[in-house]
């Protein structure tokens, strides 16, 4: 599952939609899974068969990452920007996933 997560986000970074769509509709919905919920939601998220509104209340780091990922291809900087801070406030490791994307955001407002 995490292997699904990650290059839906790298095609669509790439630009690439519709490879970045393929990823995530060979996934199926009713999988029963002993671990990586997390990605497993994520990844059902990014399908659209899970809502932000249905995630956010219990979500982790990962979670919230995708959903801030969501808002930053939409154009909704600030909501992703906000989602970014969370993960990396929300554990004294940080989350460098958020961390990466922040300094990037940071990098394009100054250029």
């Amino acid at each position: 599952m995490s292997t699904a997560f990650w290059r839906y986000l790298a095609h669509r970074k790439l630009g690439q939609h519709e490879e970045a769509r393929a990823v995530v509709d060979e996934v199926p919905e009713d999988l029963e899974l002993i671990e990586n919920f997390t990605y497993y939601d994520s990844v059902l998220f990014f399908k659209g068969t899970r809502t932000a509104d249905e995630l956010l209340p219990e979500a982790d780091s990962l979670t919230k990452f995708a959903i801030a990922m969501e808002h930053h291809f939409r154009g909704e900087q600030e909501q992703a920007e906000e989602l970014w801070l969370g993960c990396v406030n929300g554990s004294a490791q940080g989350f460098w996933p958020a961390e990466a994307e922040l300094l990037f955001a940071e990098e394009s407002a100054g250029s």
